[in-house]
């Protein structure tokens, strides 16, 4: 077994990127569009035209470089999908050696976002970047509740090199970490930023001086090493592939197991992969469909040919299987092919797959709205985690009747505090859509007073995105910057900034904490002391 697990700790430190740009065809035409008139697009009305003016963009290189400011806007966009577009142009500008200079402040934001794969993402721009001061924001993001924040903030350090030294404290604790991939991209990260540290690949080590290792392992785990060395994720498609069809009869559940896993991880794609891990969701075991399903979610639109095999995992008699389809189908479908199966799984009898049929809707955005009804329903849901995702999901959805916006009052009262935040939310967006936000902001001033960080936070963001209600969150902002509590904090320079020249007042506390040893809360001061300086709203 421990011979099995080599596999994937060798594969685990292949590339967990996807390649640099698309064919140099797409990049002239996003060129002739001109940059101008894709930053105009990034506004359109339109999620669709808002994430293909992103893909442009990121096509396009050094040549959008003026965009960084434009595309870092966008990453307040309501739509999942569109801020995940606005990520990866970044990442596309940040490897064409672009400053991100203008999107720095956001990118940071971005770690606290509500959805893991924007989390995950913004972490992996940020290491790209290359800038120390993201060095602890990103420890921070080492204990993310989502194992690929997690695994994105481990490879982030390692990108970062001697400036993340300070991490390996966090990063060896990482080591322990329930999920696979978490802990060799840590320690893939102490290996460069610690090559002599004892948790450096020193399993690599044992297999190499393993005399028990067989002459066909060590022959496919060269060649899998080579992938990793040559940064060639695409080398350790073929031997995956062997690992899958070949496993050792001794050992075949947990080899074939951590080959799958080793696939996503590592990146590797091509189309005999992909045809053994359609064949691996005919297993019997559950673990070994929902590492498939997991992986197929991480290859995205490329995985899209095998949607037809995922669909039906839908009704497995396995919830936690069911929960991966509802992702991978959502991660890899057309909204038009994933829509009915994501709504007809909100009546499962298993919360995790409810949840997770949620959180597709929301991805899909206003595609989905058509669901309302019953994402509204599940704001009395009796699992939490399902109230609150149904919260998002219609924040989401941008579906605000009277019915919903009801709701979603009543859900601020929750008992559970993710909800009661999630609802704080969701009737921000709503206040800023509706003629009349009086009510919404009644009620989000009530908020103000919470018993939960988490809460007040969502209600300071909320109120301060609705016009006319400066005399309320001003002084709530500048009350919860001396709170001490950082979540509070944020929010409330996030609030100040969106007040602009309201919040004068708040200055001489904003620049204080501009020069705070804390990167994040000083980014977010600097951008409320320019938002103010610079007269906005």
């Amino acid at each position: 077994m421990r011979r099995a697990l080599l596999i994937l700790a060798l594969v685990g430190c292949s590339r967990g990127e996807p390649p640099a740009g698309p064919a140099d065809a797409a990049a002239t035409a996003a060129a002739d569009a001109g940059v101008a008139d894709l930053m105009r697009q990034l506004k359109a009305q339109a999620a669709d035209a808002r994430v293909e003016a992103a893909r442009r963009l990121g096509a396009m290189g050094a040549t959008a470089r003026e965009a960084v400011g434009a595309l870092a806007a966008t990453l307040q966009d309501p739509e999942t999908r569109v801020r995940l577009a606005a990520l990866d142009a970044l990442h596309a500008l940040a490897r064409a050696k672009v400053a991100l200079t203008e999107a720095l402040a956001p990118l940071t934001a971005a770690l606290k976002d509500a959805t893991a794969a924007v989390r995950a993402r913004a972490a992996d721009v940020l290491g790209r970047v290359g800038d120390a001061a993201f060095v602890e924001p990103l420890r921070a993001a080492l204990a993310d509740a989502d194992a690929t924040v997690r695994a994105a903030a481990a490879r982030a350090l390692g990108r970062l090199g001697p400036p993340a030294k300070a991490a390996v404290v966090e990063l060896t604790a990482r080591l322990e970490d329930a999920d696979h991939a978490v802990r060799l991209w840590a320690r893939q990260a102490i290996t460069r930023l610690e090559p002599m540290n004892a948790a450096s690949m020193r399993e690599i080590v044992e297999a190499l001086q393993d005399p028990d290792t067989t002459a066909l392992l060590r022959a496919r785990l060269t060649q899998i090493a080579a992938g990793w060395l040559r940064g060639d994720a695409e080398l350790a498609a073929e031997p995956l592939v062997e690992i899958l069809r070949e496993a050792s009869p001794e050992h075949e559940a947990e080899i074939r197991w951590l080959a799958v896993r080793a696939a996503r991880v590592a990146g590797a794609h091509d189309d005999a992969l992909m045809r053994e891990l359609v064949r691996a969701l005919t297993d019997d075991r559950g673990n070994l469909k929902r590492e498939v399903l997991d992986t197929l979610a991480a290859y995205g639109a490329q995985a899209r040919a095998a949607l037809p095999d995922v669909l039906p995992a839908l009704k497995d008699a396995d919830a936690t299987v069911r929960a991966a389809a509802a992702r991978a189908a959502t991660a890899i479908g057309e909204a038009k092919d994933t829509l009915p199966a994501l709504i007809a799984a909100l009546a499962d009898d298993a919360a995790a797959v409810r949840e997770a049929a949620l959180e597709g809707l929301a991805t899909l955005g206003a595609a989905a709205r058509e669901a309302a009804p019953k994402v509204r329903a599940a704001l009395a849901d009796a699992a939490a985690d399902v109230r609150a995702a149904a919260a998002r999901a219609l924040t989401a959805l941008e579906s605000f009747t009277e019915d919903d916006v009801a709701a979603l009052l009543k859900a601020l009262k929750d008992s559970e505090p993710q909800v009661r935040a999630a609802a704080a939310a969701a009737l921000g967006k709503a206040g800023a859509l509706l003629d009349d936000a009086a009510a919404l902001a009644d009620a989000l001033v009530t908020a103000l007073g919470d018993d939960a960080a988490e809460v007040r936070a969502a209600a300071l963001r909320a109120l301060a995105g609705l016009k006319g209600y400066a005399d309320k969150v001003l002084p709530a902002a500048m009350k919860a910057l001396a709170t001490g509590e950082d979540a509070v904090r944020e929010a409330a320079l996030e609030a100040i900034a969106l007040l602009g020249d309201q919040a004068r007042v708040a200055l001489p506390v904003l620049r204080r904490l501009a020069d705070s040893d804390n990167a994040t809360l000083a980014a977010l001061a600097q951008k409320a002391i320019g938002a103010i300086e610079g007269g906005g709203r």
